[in-house]
């Protein structure tokens, strides 16, 4: 793997406190893209469409209408999942990973230990499960998306993913990066739902400083964005996106250098593990209506 571009080992933090933060409310059209991302999460857990290669699934035509699957991708030791479509209406490739939905990708989640990220930096650290289970489709991902790219130069690319999804889409966007010059702030954006944290400070600053723009939403009390535990070393990077209300879906935007007091965190320690199972009143799971 080559080094990532114009990286600089950052001055991280050591607290995390609401003093830091700026909060906002989520406009109707910050809402609007999010929900349509979270249908393409939802529609990872559909089997027509993984492994089925089906766009034929309860959000499949209002999430992108005229959806081409150009890949799907599964493994039968960790149940790592997902696919790639691509959109001529919105030239737009998106690339979106399957959570947790299996005994065996539940196994992944809960390997709270760290291993070194590669080529990064000494003392960059990721969640050595979700790391795993992301190389074990990464040639897959990197051809197809490479080959992409040279297909549809003009094209913007969306990632995506929920729970175990979310943070193989983060180590995907970063991997991405790194690898093809194609990928740069300006054309690339990475929408989570529920994501677990995915390594230690040092490797939230460096998601950070690659300056793709990371839309990492949490519904109310959802208790896996809290998992692996700070107190493992764990920590999230960039800005919050805190679904309030189910009923209005009213979102606050918290900002801060890492994480933030003000939103989600606040709701510790009563959390619940049925908020991360649906997000604007989507199902992520199911692959119900």
């Amino acid at each position: 793997m080559q080094l990532p571009k114009n990286f600089t080992p950052p001055t991280v933090a050591t607290t995390f406190s609401e003093d830091d933060a700026g909060v906002i409310q989520a406009s109707t059209e910050q809402i609007d893209t999010s929900v349509l991302r979270a249908q393409l999460a939802a529609d990872s857990y559909c089997r027509k469409v993984v492994p089925g290669g089906k766009w034929d699934c309860p959000h499949c035509s209002s999430a992108v209408e005229d959806a081409n699957i150009e890949l799907t991708f599964t493994t039968a030791q960790d149940d790592t999942n997902g696919f790639i479509i691509t959109s001529k209406s919105q030239e737009m490739i998106f690339l979106v990973f399957r959570g947790t939905n299996s005994i065996r990708s539940a196994v992944v989640d809960m390997k709270f230990i760290k291993k070194k990220y590669p080529s990064v930096g000494k003392g960059t650290e990721v969640h050595a499960g979700f790391y795993d289970s992301y190389v074990s489709v990464q040639e897959k991902v990197l051809t197809t998306m490479g080959q992409l790219f040279t297909k549809y130069p003009d094209y913007k690319i969306d990632i995506t993913g929920h729970s175990l999804g979310a943070a193989q889409a983060v180590l995907g966007a970063m991997d991405l990066y790194q690898r093809n010059s194609h990928v740069t702030p300006s054309n690339t954006k990475l929408y989570t739902y529920g994501e677990p944290r995915v390594g230690n400070q040092d490797f939230a600053a460096y998601a950070k400083s690659t300056k793709i723009p990371k839309i990492r939403t949490v519904h109310a009390a959802d208790m896996v964005p809290h998992l692996p535990p700070m107190s493992l070393g764990f920590v999230h990077s960039g800005d919050e996106h805190w679904i309030k209300d189910d009923k209005s879906n009213a979102t606050e935007i918290c900002s801060a250098e890492f994480e933030s007091n003000a939103c989600a965190n606040s709701a510790v320690p009563f959390l619940s593990f049925l908020d991360h199972l649906t997000y604007y009143d989507i199902n992520e799971g199911l692959c119900l209506k």
